[in-house]
């Protein structure tokens, strides 16, 4: 396992307000086309962006929020429950398409029966906070960008209080260390702009994790050029392919 601040905001790229961006769809730019390129700008220019591009998170989300429940309590029954759960529905169904989604979700899930999440957090006592509201975003370079975060924990270490997050994701390739780390990386510009009077924002814990690949890669990675970052490359191509 694969174990710089916002960006100043230029100018208003459009006089509308345009869509919030998932990085999913950022992603998914980045290996289009120069066509399919520029079909995505027209449509990012008039909101019409095709609901296609979704990052699936319902397809996933079986395995998605086991995998969660066993990080946040230390506990993988969440996961042999689930797996039993699946089972049952498999066994129920006719449709190929729906037990092709089972079979995905339950190679998720067998790849983390005895999992052990200690890697992802502090040695430390960890307390977790109220969840985030689901459509958080932040602004950089112009763009509104999907803000993606499944667990925000606290902790104290040499009495300063830390700030530590997850997101979980899936593909079905599993993502790159340079995509999983543009997770990372909005995450953490996230919290520094949103936490940071109150806490020390720990680049070392805030992970982005890909439960079908179990790559999991941090913030820090990023500041250590451990990992590429390609966040700013991104979001500079889209905004000269706007002009």
């Amino acid at each position: 396992m694969v174990i710089a601040f916002p960006f100043k905001k230029l100018y208003n790229l459009n006089e509308k307000k345009m869509k919030k961006l998932a990085i999913t769809e950022l992603l998914k730019y980045r290996k289009d086309s120069e066509y399919k390129q520029k079909k995505f700008v027209q449509q990012l220019k008039s909101n019409e962006l095709e609901t296609s591009r979704s990052s699936g998170g319902h397809y996933w989300i079986r395995s998605l929020s086991a995998v969660r429940n066993t990080f946040v309590n230390s506990d993988c029954t969440f996961i042999k429950s689930k797996i039993d759960d699946i089972l049952i529905a498999y066994e129920t169904t006719t449709q190929s398409q729906t037990k092709q989604m089972y079979d995905r979700n339950l190679q998720v899930l067998y790849n983390y029966e005895d999992a052990n999440f200690d890697e992802l957090k502090p040695s430390v006592d960890v307390k977790f906070l109220e969840k985030e509201p689901k459509r958080v975003s932040l602004e950089i370079e112009g763009f509104h960008i999907k803000v993606n975060i499944n667990e925000l924990f606290e902790f104290k270490e040499d009495n300063i209080k830390k700030l530590g997050a997850i997101c979980f994701v899936s593909k079905l390739d599993g993502y790159s260390e340079s995509e999983l780390g543009m997770f990372s990386e909005v995450l953490y510009k996230y919290l520094n702009e949103n936490y940071s009077t109150e806490y020390n924002v720990d680049p070392k814990f805030v992970w982005a994790l890909d439960v079908f690949s179990q790559n999991a890669i941090n913030y820090q990675m990023l500041e250590k050029n451990e990992v590429n970052s390609i966040l700013e490359p991104t979001l500079n191509n889209l905004k000269s392919m706007i002009k």
